[in-house]
C-alpha cells in the first residue's frame, strides 16, 4: 500500500500547478453546467428565467 501510494504523492507534486489548473477549469466548466441545468429545470416549472 505504501509503495503505490509513495509514486503517485510524487508525481503529483511535480505536476502541482498544472493540476491546480486543471481542477479551476473543471470547477469552471461544471459551474457553468450547474447554471444551465438550473436555467432548464426553472424553464420547464414554468417560472421566467
Amino acid at each position: 500500500m505504501e509503495y503505490i501510494h509513495k509514486p503517485f504523492s510524487i508525481r503529483r507534486n511535480i505536476s502541482s500547478s498544472n493540476h491546480k489548473t486543471q481542477i479551476c477549469q473543471n470547477l469552471d466548466h461544471l459551474q457553468q453546467t450547474t447554471m444551465l441545468i438550473c436555467t432548464v429545470n426553472l424553464n420547464q416549472s414554468g417560472i421566467p428565467a
